[in-house]
Order: C-alpha cells, then structure tokens, then sequence
C-alpha cells in the first residue's frame, strides 16, 4: 500500500476477479467502465474504516487471457458519504470519478501507477459528479440544482489545455428545465464527435 504525493491512496492486492476485500452493500459493479484491456469496476458504498458510504473503485489489467486486479483507488480526502465511484468513465489512460457525496470529480490517469490529476470542485450540496463522462481532452461532469419546483440539471464541460490543466470551457443548462426532469443525468460521447 502506498499514497501517491496527488491524493489517491493505491492499494495493490493479490489477482482477483471480484472485489476480495468486498463487504454486505458495497454496491459492488454499481458503475463500470473499460477502454483497451484495462477496466474499473465502483463500489460506492464500500466503507473504508469508520467512513460509512466512502466508496472505492477497482482497476483491473488483461493479461493474456486472465483479469487481475492493479489497484484499489480510495480518495484520501473521503469522508463517510462520499460515494466515490457513483460515477465512472475511462478514455485512454484516463478514468473520471465522480464523487457526488463531496460534490467532487477525480481525473486521475496511468502512467507507470494510477495518480491523480486533477480534482474538480463543484458547489457544496449540488450532487456534482453524479454523471461524468471523459473522451480525448474533454470532460464532463453533470450536477442537480433545486427549483424549477424541483431538481434541474447542469453539465460542466472541462477542456484539458496544453499543460495538462483540466479547465471550464462551458456550462450546459436544461433549456426545458421540468419538475424533476434531470438533464445530464446519464451520459456518453460517441468517439466520432471529436
């Protein structure tokens, strides 16, 4: 085990195709996501120590024809509640993580070992990272706002510039905004938009 000096906590365990350290609702395979020979799997309610709901993400290699388990990513600031994983997308060598109990999204990449990248920030109590989505240099990550007389939904869109800087290019609101109609609630971008 081991701590990146970027804020993800790295545990490496023994090959495995299910989670071994798995727990009663963890919520095991509540979002999954692959790219090439490479996989994750979330369990945002899996409680890391006293952190009730932390949630974890679990990155699996193909080697050859056999999965193995390379790494268990935890954020280092999580907190109980946090339900980082709720949300996962991988492009490439990066994976997106949304943490919608801390209103975060994690980019974090594999060079030689996963490390985090960037954490983007959205307002406290909007459910931020509860959709997100990554392809080539952009990203996306959705959020609820109340009114409307109910929830309305919001989509970020992150650029990353040439210094490898995640930053806001635009913010997307429900032209139609309805009572409990969440838009970016679910999303993907087809590899032929960009």
């Amino acid at each position: 085990m081991f701590l990146t000096g970027q804020g993800i906590l790295m545990v490496s365990t023994d090959k495995t195709d299910i989670a071994a350290d798995g727990a009663a609702n963890d919520n095991y395979g509540f979002a999954v996501t692959m790219h090439a020979t490479t996989a994750a799997v979330s369990a945002p309610s899996d409680d890391i120590g006293a952190n009730t709901d932390q949630g974890s993400v679990y990155i699996y290699q193909l080697t050859g024809s056999v999965w193995s388990l390379d790494t268990k990513c935890l954020a280092t600031d999580g907190t109980a509640i946090n339900k980082f994983g709720y949300s996962i997308c991988m492009n490439g060598a990066f994976l997106i993580i949304g943490s919608p109990g801390v209103d975060a999204a994690y980019i974090i990449w594999k060079l030689v070992v996963w490390q985090l990248v960037q954490k983007l920030v959205g307002s406290s109590g909007t459910t931020y990272g509860r959709a997100v989505t990554i392809f080539g240099n952009y990203a996306a990550v959705a959020y609820t706002l109340s009114g409307f007389g109910g929830m309305a939904g919001i989509v970020k869109l992150y650029f990353r510039g040439a210094l490898g800087v995640w930053n806001l290019q635009a913010t997307l609101n429900d032209p139609y905004p309805y009572v409990n109609q969440i838009f970016g609630e679910v999303f993907r971008w087809a590899q032929m938009i960009w």
